[in-house]
């Protein structure tokens, strides 16, 4: 069996001859080697330190919004005055993927997403262009205002303040802390939510509303002369230019109570017709905290965001430093409650990612040593940080910050990177073993007989991950970093391998140092001896003896070297021990302590047995088929589940509460705090924050949505580490507990991987006719009510409280000698105000800005009081029940659009276990065939299952073109048809392997574990690549064509084992780490482990079919 193994090495020849002399001198001088490790090293290291650090990858998605406000327009009137303009508009511009918007109380939303390939920037350049060209939009409405959406402008800290003092004490020191905070460099804003906002008001005193007739536009113009500056333009000296204006005359309130103004012909004082004071404004939103077993607190929570270019890291220290200052300054009064920290998640991401990455090498260093040996691990081991250095440089270049995601890529990398070196490795060892070639002389056969064999299977590896950068969408943006990492990264591998291992290996084969580095190497060993010494003895009395003793046997040593050695030579000669641990210490050096000449024994007898009979060649044939043919019939069957990305056990819970539209914000408090008091004693909580004003989007997270109607908790559970229940189960028993309450829509949301994609389970319906669309919304969420797996299944518009509609009498109106206009504003003063100016700036209040607000009272108005509303006429005051009548009318809460019609989505999530895929499935089947949607009427899907579509797609996208550029490379370097199919019939043979682990786990088939079966696409090929082209020389050299299959089977056996070996075992940290990447790194191990086996003996057997009559 040996001699067949070897009949290759025994055949060739070597011919100096047959190689350049670029090559011979590079293999031959070590120095270029090291020169290139030198470089590799500085300028990864220095890419390291200037990597950006974020938690997520950088998602550049084109999306573009459109705000614009009319103050006391209902929804109906927000879309048709506002909303459909702009969107008729908008339409016009190229590029776009969709529109939608949503029309509300007041307000229009209007969001544009653009084709991937599409600048941001220009898309909003377009978009504010085109917005500035609608003139038809009413007067009163504020200036739309264009935004780009940015994924990354999330904040990095969000903490609360609580404090033993009184509320107005905690204001003002919540105030100069979040002023304090924004001076910061590195921090762009501060975000606030809990802290009462003042506001200038103008309480129009009730004679003077009688007795003048006072009109709020009017006064509009008179406030704004008084606080404005007004530029005037250049004057000129002889030498210099100055710009002449007029500053504002306002520097406190005292100046806003002297403003004059002129009512009835008369000159009078602001101050004579209002109390002017600085006051809270009305109704503000609250926020508390609460800790088990403790009473609620009133706190003030900061969201803190830092600028585009900071350091996530240095930005929240800078601001804890500030912080824990501040509070020390008074003592106890004030304590810091951390609620989210995005630099101690990249604190905890890196330090986990850094213990995956120490275990892989440690582990794959452990597989070399145990089947290469010492010198080899050591050579292998050495090329994985070069080769991470060196994909670091080119993240850096590229824009790729270091992420959890682009770690990630690297770690999926650590087990395909040592491919190359084994085989390497393996070659150059098996050439040197055999003595008929020198070290130099078998690195030389490595590059003749290797270089385009590995480089190709380096690029059909490449080609597996490469089309991932054609996925689109938010998916495609996250994944990113998996392509261009992974691809620079096995690019890199290919050239360290030949380029710095080779060279490595060939000299620590047969090392051999001029006498002038031996020269240096033992004198900084007598230099480190006697730097050791001294610091050991350092201090004692007996310093000077012993460095004396110590020079003493150096000297000694040095001039007896000679007869030393001969005399250690003579003794371990004659002693069996020593000779035994030296033979056991050289094995350990060159051959590892595991051999795999029997298992090669092994499987050459049974391939040779195969081989030679025609009957069982097919029985292997069609074995193998019928295994795929049962492993593939596992995905419709049911036996592998799909799933988009897994969840997680994460620390924090957010509930949030939905209460009727039109609910009293005092009303929403006060029930919020009961719903606290229950949710502060959470079983394994730390702390639980409540705030009023906001609540959870499931495409934008908790604060992704406002409204005076919502209420957000963050329950802030220990660490997962120390917890034995998970946080979906902790989600589980709270939905439980509040699953009959009825003053609001109570949802209990955990985060889960991946990028922001929208609810698990969503149905879009779209019309004309909101009455319609509801219909089928509530029909919809009946139905998923009723499934088994759904949580929190809600519609996105929901029934308010009814409008109350002023119908005015225009012939009473046109005596009057009054428009609508002016009874609008007079109405608006009346119920919530009307707005003077805003944002200006009081000179000794320092950065504060403030609204100056027309009231009639201090407080908020109820309906009740309509009735006693007088309106200023030119002669005199008229009530308003004199000028038309008031009647109740239904009132849309949200009107939302899409695609030019009406919309309304239904959205839940899904619990732990069940598949939202499947969930999707049934609900498409229900809208289908059980809705009968009215003619006009269509039906989508969206959210998570929308952008899992996409992906999936975008997937089978990539695998296509994959395939395809693996079998025109194939092609290429085979020059044979036959022989690149050959190649990829292993890919089935790996797909076929992660179904059946798959189905037998019950790990789900997610977006993670489809990258991981195209990552096997080139993977698994690579082994095909060597075998086939092993049998190809063995050809060429004239060996027969079942003794060509057999010797190139068996010497390929090593590598090709140990290679799997590696990656499989370099995979497990990361894929037991996070249960993200299990379905990836389960799909990359599992495709190994059965294609690496059973191609072993379907390749040869099929070469031997296909090619035996030739």
């Amino acid at each position: 069996m040996q001699q067949k193994k070897d009949l290759y090495i025994d055949k060739i020849k070597f011919n100096i001859e047959n190689f350049s002399n670029l090559i011979k001198g590079y293999l031959g001088n070590i120095r270029f080697a090291l020169m290139l490790v030198i470089i590799l090293l500085g300028s990864g290291i220095f890419s390291y330190f200037t990597l950006s650090r974020t938690l997520n990858p950088e998602v550049k998605i084109p999306i573009v919004s459109v705000f614009t406000a009319l103050p006391g327009a209902g929804p109906e009137d927000i879309e048709s005055l506002i909303t459909i303009p702009l969107e008729d508009e908008i339409r016009g511009l190229t590029g776009i993927d969709a529109i939608s918007s949503s029309s509300r109380e007041g307000v229009s939303s209007i969001m544009i997403q653009f084709l991937s390939n599409v600048d941001p920037d220009k898309a909003k350049q377009d978009v504010q262009s085109t917005v500035d060209s609608v003139v038809n939009l009413p007067k009163d409405a504020t200036t739309p205002r264009v935004e780009k959406l940015d994924f990354e402008n999330q904040p990095i800290w969000t903490f609360s303040i609580v404090s033993e003092t009184d509320q107005a004490t905690l204001n003002r020191f919540s105030k100069q802390l979040r002023e304090d905070v924004e001076d910061l460099s590195k921090i762009d804003h501060v975000s606030v939510n809990g802290l009462e906002e003042q506001e200038i008001q103008v309480l129009i005193k009730e004679e003077a509303i009688s007795q003048y007739g006072i009109n709020p536009s009017a006064l509009v113009a008179t406030i704004k002369a008084q606080t404005s500056s007004h530029p005037v333009g250049l004057v000129n000296s002889d030498q210099s230019s100055f710009s002449l204006t007029i500053d504002s005359q306002v520097m406190s309130v005292n100046d806003i109570r002297d403003i004059n103004i002129i009512l009835s012909g008369a000159r009078y004082k602001l101050s004579d017709i209002a109390v002017i004071a600085e006051r809270s404004k009305p109704d503000q939103f609250g926020a508390f905290l609460a800790r088990p077993n403790s009473p609620i607190e009133k706190s003030v929570s900061f969201n803190i965001f830092k600028t585009s270019d900071a350091n996530i890291t240095q930005a929240q220290s800078d601001a804890d430093e500030l912080i824990k200052a501040e509070i020390e300054k008074y003592g106890e009064k004030f304590e810091l409650i951390d609620v989210f920290s995005t630099a101690k998640e990249l604190e905890i991401q890196f330090d986990d990612l850094f213990s995956s990455f120490r275990n892989t090498i440690f582990l794959v260093f452990l597989v070399l040593l145990v089947f290469f040996g010492i010198r080899q691990a050591i050579i292998a081991s050495l090329t994985i940080p070069l080769t991470f250095l060196a994909a670091l440089v080119v993240m850096d270049f590229s824009g790729i910050t270091l992420n959890f995601l682009s770690s990630f890529s690297l770690l999926l990398s650590l087990g395909l990177l040592v491919d190359v070196t084994i085989v390497i490795i393996s070659a150059i060892t098996s050439f040197y073993r055999s003595g008929k070639f020198s070290p130099y002389e078998s690195g030389l056969l490595v590059w003749k007989d290797y270089l385009i064999a590995l480089s190709t299977t380096t690029l059909t590896t490449v080609w597996a991950f490469i089309p991932l950068l054609l996925a689109s969408g938010i998916i495609g943006e996250f994944i990113k970093p998996i392509p261009i990492v992974v691809s620079s990264t096995l690019i890199s591998a290919t050239l360290i391998g030949f380029f710095i291992t080779l060279p490595l290996m060939v000299f620590i084969l047969k090392p051999s140092f001029p006498s002038r580095v031996r020269i240096f190497f033992r004198f900084l060993f007598v230099i480190f001896g006697g730097v050791t010494v001294f610091i050991a003895v350092k201090g004692s009395g007996l310093l000077s003896i012993i460095m004396f003793a110590y020079v003493a046997i150096i000297l000694f040593t040095y001039s007896f070297r000679i007869y030393l050695t001969q005399s250690a030579r003579d003794y371990f000669s004659n002693s069996r021990l020593i000779s035994w641990i030296s033979k056991g210490a050289g094995q350990m050096m060159d051959s590892g302590l595991i051999s795999m000449q029997v298992v090669s024994g092994y499987y050459q007898s049974i391939l040779e047995r195969i081989i030679a009979s025609k009957k069982n060649r097919r029985k292997v044939a069609l074995m193998v088929v019928l295994f795929s043919l049962f492993a593939f019939s596992l995905f419709p069957l049911g036996f592998v589940v799909n799933e988009f990305f897994p969840k997680e056990d994460v620390n924090e819970i957010y509930v949030d509460i939905e209460y009727p539209e039109g609910t009293r914000k005092s009303v929403v408090q006060e029930k919020s705090l009961a719903i606290l008091n229950e949710l502060k004693d959470t079983q394994l909580s730390e702390t639980t924050l409540l705030q009023i004003g906001v609540g959870f989007d499931s495409q934008n997270g908790p604060g992704g949505v406002s409204g005076s109607n919502l209420a957000l908790f963050t329950i802030n559970l220990i660490d997962k580490d120390d917890r034995e229940i998970g946080s979906e189960e902790i989600s589980k028993n709270i939905r439980e507990k509040f699953s009959n309450y009825t003053d609001g829509r109570l949802a209990v949301n955990v985060l889960s991987g991946g990028p922001p994609a929208g609810s698990d389970v969503q149905i879009k319906y779209l019309g004309d006719d909101l009455t319609v669309l509801d219909d089928l919304a509530n029909r919809t969420v009946n139905y998923l009510n009723g499934q088994s797996g759904i949580v929190n299944a809600d519609k996105s518009i929901k029934s308010g409280t009814a409008k109350i509609v002023f119908i005015p009498d225009n012939a009473k109106i046109a005596q009057a000698g009054i428009t609508l206009s002016d009874i609008g504003a007079q109405m608006r003063t009346f119920v919530s105000g009307f707005e003077l100016d805003n944002d200006i700036n009081l000179k000794n209040n320092g950065k504060d800005k403030y609204d100056i607000i027309l009231r009639t009272n201090s407080e908020m108005q109820n309906a009740d009081s309509l009735g006693n509303v007088v309106i200023a006429v030119s002669k005199g005051n008229v009530p308003l029940m004199a000028l038309g009548d008031l009647k109740l009318a239904s009132n849309p809460t949200i009107i939302t659009r899409e695609e030019g019609k009406r919309s309304i989505s239904v959205s839940a999530g899904a619990a732990a276990g069940f598949s939202s895929t499947k969930l999707n499935a049934d609900l498409a089947n229900f809208a289908q065939n059980e809705l009968n949607l009215p003619s006009g009427y269509e039906w989508k899907t969206g959210g998570a299952n929308e952008e899992n579509q996409k992906s999936v797609q975008s997937i089978l996208r990539a695998m296509i073109l994959s395939f395809l550029l693996i079998l025109a490379t194939m092609v290429i370097q085979f020059g044979s048809f036959r022989m690149a199919m050959l190649v990829l019939l292993v890919i089935p043979l790996a797909v076929s392997g992660v179904f059946i682990v798959f189905a037998l786990t019950g790990v789900p088939l997610s977006f993670p574990a489809l990258i991981g079966v195209l990552a096997l696409f080139g993977i698994v090929v690579n082994n095909s690549i060597i075998l086939i082209d092993k049998i190809k020389l063995n050809l060429n050299i004239g060996m027969e064509l079942n003794e060509s299959i057999i010797e190139a089977s068996v010497s390929r056996l090593e590598p090709i084992a140990l290679s799997s070996i590696t990656t499989i075992v370099g995979l497990i940290p990361v894929t037991l780490s996070n249960v993200l990447w299990q379905g990836l790194g389960g799909a990359i191990i599992a495709g190994l482990i059965f294609s690496g086996t059973i191609m072993l003996f379907f390749i040869p057997v099929v070469y031997r079919m296909w090619f035996g009559k030739e």
